[in-house]
């Protein structure tokens, strides 16, 4: 029997959101959730993270071919080839050298996606960013006019009128989905994360790290800032922070620019109780970017809210 098509297009894949869960049956899996106007409850994964047909390329022949390309392409890495990196993780001696370049590539395949297919990335994108590369085409357009024959310039309102109705017309989450996971620049965007600091805490502290429906932090080591319009996977100040369970989150810094770790680059890093007010700064972090949810383990939601 063919599977129908899923409405519930996950932002933030189920195999992840697993990871920060309790099992309680083989289709349940629990995890506590609060929502950015401080409601708080515990719910399935299955029901959290998603928002209705989101990725949908109408104008496609299938219109989740996106959907496919995550459930394919990505999803299966936070699978079985976690399960043996975290395992890795856990075995090996702290400060010792932890990542391989095929641990780089996954992981950065995994910070690329998810850092791109979330709607704070997309809706950034299509406000900010779309509207100042259509003005610039624009005028390089007009500029290449100009400089051939100046009468032309009667054709500039045109152009402009042009402009107007294909920002009407375009579909920028598509556009911007089409830019970022076109091979090559995926390829790219990998190849430059892969050249910078690696570090992998192992958290051994009371406190977990907790998740979101936005969950790769990004900060600029120069502005000292989160904010998406000074951060970027080709900025060479971008310091990137991203949980992938309640103990373990991976570190990607400027070169030899680690926050916590200094000059160390390519380890393992304890940490325990010591550590909780660095554990505290990122967990507040990705809660305050989050969409419209953070996500907690269920054991530290609980103490959270012990009276649910």
């Amino acid at each position: 029997m063919k599977q129908k098509p899923t409405k519930k297009e996950h932002v933030v894949p189920r195999s992840y959101l697993k990871r920060f869960s309790t099992q309680k049956s083989e289709k349940l899996f629990e995890i506590g959730v609060v929502q950015n106007n401080r409601k708080h409850y515990i719910s399935n994964i299955t029901d959290v993270g998603y928002i209705k047909n989101y990725h949908d390329d109408d104008s496609a022949i299938d219109p989740k071919h996106w959907e496919a390309f995550f459930s394919q392409e990505i999803e299966p890495l936070y699978g079985n080839y976690l399960d043996h990196f975290i395992v890795k993780i856990k075995l090996t001696p702290d400060c010792s050298e932890i990542f391989t370049s095929e641990d780089k590539y996954n992981i950065s395949k995994l910070i690329v996606s998810q850092w791109s297919r979330v709607p704070t990335f997309i809706e950034h994108y299509q406000k900010n960013m779309f509207p100042k590369i259509l003005e610039n085409t624009s005028e390089k357009i007009k500029s290449n006019i100009f400089q051939v024959s100046p009468v032309n310039e009667k054709y500039f309102g045109l152009i402009d009128n042009i402009k107007a109705e294909f920002a009407k017309e375009i579909d920028t989450k598509q556009l911007i989905l089409s830019h970022i996971f076109d091979e090559h620049n995926f390829k790219r965007y990998i190849k430059l994360l892969g050249e910078r600091s690696w570090n992998v805490y192992y958290n051994n502290s009371d406190i977990h790290f907790i998740t979101s429906d936005n969950p790769v932090l990004m900060s600029n080591t120069s502005k000292k800032t989160n904010k998406l319009c000074d951060n970027g996977l080709a900025n060479k100040n971008t310091y990137i922070f991203f949980p992938l369970s309640p103990r373990i989150a991976v570190e990607i810094t400027p070169l030899n620019r680690g926050f916590l770790s200094g000059e160390i680059t390519n380890r393992k890093i304890y940490l325990d109780s010591n550590k909780n007010k660095f554990i505290e700064s990122k967990n507040q972090a990705i809660s305050l970017q989050s969409y419209t949810h953070t996500f907690f383990p269920l054991d530290m939601y609980n103490q959270m809210f012990p009276n649910g």
